[in-house]
């Protein structure tokens, strides 16, 4: 009677569950190109030969409204397919340089429903030029003419250089400090 008990309840535990999920094959990406989005998702089940069999995501515009199962972009409500991944999103128009918030869920071949992925994020790109009309470079201020210095031109006399060379255009630099193992 106990081991038939223990089976019992070790196959009600039986459950397909979602590991990792993969925008573009990435986690939480940035720089989505419109039109280019696919979903993704690694699977576990600790049932053998176990298989999804249906799968569903919603794609929201807020964390908030994901957390409570609602979403304002896209429901792709149960879908009967084993397919996980490029899963095409099929929602609303995204806006661009915009962050958005997505989860799933699967159905494996006895039809039991997994809980719900993880939230995940994804960040679109810049679609178009206008995106960048308010966009200026970082670092980098402007010098009149007047103001400005060529190496090897402009050598005067120590210390009859003026105004010039107090203010001084910032070229940008962009660096990361790493350490290499090998």
């Amino acid at each position: 009677l106990i081991a038939i008990t223990s089976f019992i309840s070790v196959c009600s535990l039986a459950q397909i569950k979602i590991l990792n999920t993969l925008c573009n094959n990435r986690a939480n990406p940035t720089g989505i190109e419109k039109g280019t989005l696919r979903f993704g998702w690694e699977l576990e089940s600790s049932q053998q030969s176990d298989m999804q069999s249906a799968y569903q995501i919603l794609v929201a515009s807020d964390i908030t409204k994901l957390d409570e199962n609602k979403c304002d972009l896209w429901n792709s409500t149960k879908i009967s397919s084993p397919q996980s991944v490029f899963v095409k999103y099929s929602g609303k128009d995204l806006n661009p340089a915009s962050r958005y918030y997505w989860k799933c869920r699967v159905w494996n071949k006895d039809g039991k429903v997994s809980d719900w992925s993880t939230p995940a994020y994804f960040t679109t790109a810049l679609f178009t030029p206008n995106d960048w009309a308010n966009a200026a470079w970082i670092g980098f201020e402007e010098l009149e003419d007047s103001l400005k210095l060529a190496p090897g031109v402009h050598v005067p006399p120590v210390g009859s250089l003026g105004n010039k060379a107090m203010k001084r255009p910032v070229v940008p630099q962009f660096r990361k400090e790493f350490v290499i193992s090998k």
